[in-house]
């Protein structure tokens, strides 16, 4: 099985520890590496449930209701 991963504003740091999906021959990078700018996480966030919707030819899907604020502080106050 197999996941999707859309690095939006992503410390890309922590990759240096692990190799994603067992790939060894590529990087990962994000949207704000790859165009030079902060992005609006909340607005791309629901961008991509509209665009997996019609693609994947769902009728709906559910949405995690978590901000990036939510996100970031989860981070900063890990237990451990």
């Amino acid at each position: 099985m197999h996941g999707f991963a859309f690095n939006i504003n992503t410390d890309l740091d922590h990759f240096k520890w692990i190799v994603p999906c067992g790939i060894t021959d590529r990087t990962v990078t994000s949207l704000d590496k790859l165009t030079g700018t902060h992005n609006d996480y909340d607005h791309l966030r629901k961008l991509t449930a509209e665009y997996f919707v019609k693609v994947f030819n769902y009728d709906e899907v559910n949405e995690t209701s978590i901000t990036e604020e939510e996100i970031l502080w989860q981070i900063e106050n890990r237990n451990g």
